[in-house]
């Protein structure tokens, strides 16, 4: 049976998940509706599978590793589709006939998704997955434009050639690319252990601000109904709290806010929430700086347990004792009367 800490690590894990999901589909949806939000969310399933295999193969946390590949590589990965859909445009308005230069325009790009695909995935057989991936999205985009309306100035086979060879110009450009943007992902790595120190001060932090400003929402909120509007202008006339809310919001992040107050007593409330909301800021940060001090000095020092590098230990094999350290046959004659004497 799971113990309690494995069912909350992988409730866990599972809500980061839908969270991840749920944010790159909202990306998706607002740049084209189902299409693109079909093409975010399949984007981002298949680099957190393809991150999460290459974390179980070089033996790395799969669930930490597979939510960050599909987050960060997911979001740009959404970003593709107003691309396509510009290119598209820019087809259909100036190519009335699909010509091979336009079909290596599609394909080129698509080989250089799947060689990225391979190139930023820590597996170690990240060539074979980027050649297998480019080959298919060639593919499909030829498909793609081999069955549009426009009509193609060659045969098929001419087209499906001009996949292949988009295919094989793009994804060794993209495998190289991935490989050189692979190690920016590496600093998260080294940046899990400071993230969860600071993670409870930080959660600390932002619920003494919400309640400061669900607290000032309560007053402006109060205010108004009391005045019936006279001491706060710019609400609508059916103001419920969620407007107070969002107002409070804005005064204590100094954003601006939706309100204008009219009465002196509104004037302090709002002069008061964005003293203390200055105030907490600097306070608790200050407070959570000191704290957190020694705690990343102790993150940052090498442990005086851990193993010395491997070119410390290369180094202190090859030392050879020197003439002094080898014994002499003086030394091997004389030892047999000293353990005499000792035991004499």
């Amino acid at each position: 049976m799971m113990s309690v800490v494995a069912i909350r690590r992988t409730f866990a894990w599972l809500l980061g998940g839908a969270l991840i999901l749920l944010t790159v589909g909202c990306v998706g949806f607002a740049i084209d509706r189902r299409d693109g939000l079909a093409w975010a969310v399949g984007g981002t399933c298949a680099w957190a599978i393809a991150f999460a295999l290459g974390a179980r193969e070089t033996r790395r946390p799969i669930a930490p590793w597979s939510l960050l590949g599909g987050l960060l590589c997911g979001l740009a990965w959404s970003f593709t589709w107003p691309i396509a859909h510009e290119l598209e445009v820019y087809q259909a308005l100036h190519a009335p006939v699909l010509t091979p230069a336009w079909i290596l325009a599609w394909t080129i790009p698509a080989g250089v998704g799947g060689g990225l695909l391979g190139g930023v995935a820590l597996t170690r057989h990240g060539t074979a997955l980027g050649v297998v991936v480019g080959l298919a999205l060639a593919f499909a985009a030829t498909f793609a434009l081999v069955q549009a309306p426009v009509p193609f100035a060659g045969s098929r086979l001419l087209a499906w050639l001009l996949g292949l060879v988009g295919a094989v110009i793009g994804v060794p450009i993209g495998l190289r690319i991935g490989r050189w943007g692979r190690p920016a992902l590496f600093v998260f790595e080294d940046l899990a252990p400071y993230l969860r120190e600071m993670a409870i001060p930080f959660a600390g932090f932002v619920v003494g601000y919400i309640s400061l400003v669900l607290a000032f929402a309560g007053f402006f909120g109060a205010l108004w109904r009391l005045s019936a509007g006279a001491a706060i202008s710019g609400m609508p006339a059916d103001a419920a709290f969620s407007d107070f809310f969002h107002a409070s919001v804005g005064i204590a992040t100094g954003t601006g806010a939706s309100i204008v107050p009219e009465s002196p007593l509104a004037k302090t409330l709002v002069s008061i929430e964005a003293i203390f909301a200055q105030g907490w800021l600097i306070a608790v940060f200050a407070a959570v700086g000191a704290h957190l001090s020694p705690r990343f000095a102790r993150l940052a020092a090498p442990s005086a347990t851990s193993d010395p590098p491997a070119g410390e230990i290369r180094n202190s094999e090859s030392v050879m004792p020197s003439a002094s350290q080898h014994p002499t046959e003086a030394d091997r004659r004389s030892a047999p009367r000293r353990n005499r004497r000792r035991r004499g």
